[in-house]
C-alpha cells in the first residue's frame, strides 16, 4: 500500500519538477555547450592540459557524445578523446577529417581562446529528449525527500538555484571571474555552489596577479628601446614586445605571436642560417645568436 502511494506520488510530483528544471536550464545543447566550453576555458586558463584531457575523456564516455577535440585559436590540436579514450595527435587528425563535427568557440577576454569540436550519435531529437528527461528524472528521484515536503514554490526555488549555477557557469566561461553564486542550506547544491565560488575566487586572484605582473613587465619593456621576444616552444607561442611592432610597422593582429607569422617576414637569404641556428639550439642546446633581416610593413 505504501509503495503504491509512493509510486502515485512520484508520478504526480516529478513531472512538474522536471518541467521546471528544464524550463530554467534551457535547451540540452545549450547546457552541454555551456558546461563543456566553461570547463575547457578554466583548464586552459590554468594551464592544466592533463586535467582537460581527463575532462573530455569522461565526457566522451557519456551517452550520445562520441568524440571531442580541443584546438587552439589556429586550429592546432591540443588534445582529443573518442568514446572515453584519449586520442593521439595523428588519430585526432584522422577523426577530424572522417567525422562530422559541431564547432564551439572558447571565448577569451578579447578574442577566441580555442575551439571545441564535438560529434554526437546520430539519434532522433525525440530520443535525445527522452534521454534528457530520464536523466532529469534520476536527479529528481534523488531529491524525492525534498519534493515530498516542499510546495510548488519550493520546487521553483530549487529550479532557480540550478538556473543560478548554470548562468554563473556561462559568465565565467565568458571571462567574468568575479561571479559568485549564493550558498543556501547544506545540501548537494549548496556544496556545489561553495566549490564553484572557491574555484572562481582562486581563478580571479590568479588572473589579477598575472595581469599585474604583465603590466609591470609592459612598463619596463615600453621604457626600453630594446626589442624583447620570447618563444614558448611547448605552446608554440611568441611574445613580441610593442617596440618590435612599432619598428616594423605592424599591429598585433597583423603580426601575432606565432613563429609562422615571424617566419614569413624573414629575408629569404637569412632564413637558412636562422633555421639552422634554431635547430641546433633546440636539439643540441647550443647558444642561439643569429642576426637576420625582417620585412617591414612598408616593404623594406
Amino acid at each position: 500500500m505504501v509503495l503504491s502511494l509512493l509510486v502515485v506520488f512520484i508520478s504526480l510530483r516529478l513531472p512538474p519538477l522536471v518541467s521546471d528544471i528544464r524550463h530554467f536550464m534551457g535547451t540540452p545543447e545549450r547546457n552541454m555547450q555551456t558546461l563543456l566550453t566553461g570547463a575547457t576555458r578554466l583548464a586552459l586558463a590554468a594551464g592544466k592540459l592533463a586535467d582537460l584531457t581527463a575532462h573530455i575523456k569522461n565526457a566522451t564516455a557519456l551517452p550520445s557524445i562520441r568524440g571531442i577535440l580541443i584546438t587552439d585559436r589556429d586550429n592546432r590540436i591540443l588534445t582529443g578523446a573518442w568514446l572515453g579514450e584519449e586520442l593521439s595527435e595523428i588519430d585526432a587528425l584522422k577523426k577530424m577529417v572522417q567525422e562530422s563535427w559541431h564547432q564551439w568557440p572558447i571565448a577569451g577576454e578579447t578574442e577566441n581562446l580555442a575551439h571545441l569540436f564535438i560529434t554526437l550519435d546520430e539519434i532522433e531529437g525525440a530520443q535525445i529528449t527522452r534521454e534528457i528527461i530520464l536523466v532529469l528524472c534520476v536527479i529528481a528521484t534523488g531529491l524525492l525527500v525534498l519534493a515530498v515536503v516542499v510546495s510548488r514554490e519550493g520546487r521553483n526555488r530549487l529550479a532557480l538555484r540550478i538556473a543560478e549555477l548554470s548562468g554563473a557557469t556561462t559568465r565565467i566561461a565568458n571571462g567574468d571571474y568575479t561571479v559568485r553564486v549564493s550558498v543556501q542550506g547544506r545540501d548537494t547544491l549548496a556544496a556545489l555552489a561553495h566549490n564553484f565560488n572557491r574555484m572562481a575566487l582562486e581563478l580571479d586572484q590568479t588572473t589579477k596577479v598575472a595581469r599585474i605582473s604583465e603590466e609591470r613587465f609592459e612598463l619596463a619593456v615600453n621604457g626600453s628601446n630594446d626589442v624583447i621576444w620570447d618563444w614558448d616552444l611547448q605552446n608554440n607561442r611568441l611574445y613580441l614586445s610593442p617596440r618590435l611592432h612599432k619598428i616594423l610597422g605592424y599591429t598585433t593582429q597583423e603580426l601575432p605571436g606565432f613563429f609562422t607569422a615571424w617566419e614569413r617576414l624573414i629575408h629569404p637569404e637569412d632564413k637558412p642560417s636562422l633555421l639552422q641556428a634554431l635547430d641546433e639550439h633546440i636539439k643540441k642546446g647550443k647558444p642561439f645568436y643569429c642576426e637576420h633581416r625582417l620585412k617591414t610593413k612598408r616593404g623594406d
